[in-house]
């Protein structure tokens, strides 16, 4: 009888195993798109901004060979290379894909609010978190 214990429970243990799920990958083909920027927000004054706030437009642009580029009123302000990786990084009791521009050592987490709307959570103290809507 205690023979036939081992062997069930070796059994379960072995199928348990074979069956967990993939590890999830990220999502880059949901990133690459045009987005525009809609509001920020951060823990210090004026702890919230928008386009009408700050008097421009912001809109940035993931493309499928790993660039990033930043508009400001439709002017290239800036241009780097991103990488985007899934990562157990949590911010505010939530984690996602982890983004990262350029060589900077600051990572920020994506969340895809809806399939249109994209949140990105700078991961560092006193850094603003940023809606965007997909053009």
């Amino acid at each position: 009888m205690r023979i036939i214990y081992v062997i069930i429970t070796l059994a379960l243990v072995v199928l348990s195993y074979t069956c967990s799920e993939p590890e999830p990958e990220p999502q880059p083909h949901l990133l690459f798109d045009t987005w525009e920027w809609l509001e920020s927000y951060g823990p210090y004054p004026p702890f919230h901004w928008t386009p009408d706030s700050v008097g421009y437009t912001e809109t940035v642009v993931f493309t499928p060979d790993s660039q990033y580029r930043e508009y400001r009123n439709d002017s290239l302000h800036y241009q780097t290379a991103f990488t985007l990786t899934l990562q157990d990084r949590v911010v505010g009791l939530q984690s996602g894909d982890t983004l990262r521009l350029g060589d900077s050592l600051s990572y920020a987490t994506v969340h895809w609010e809806d399939r249109d709307t994209l949140l990105v959570r700078r991961d560092c103290i006193g850094c603003r978190s940023s809606r965007y809507s997909r053009q």
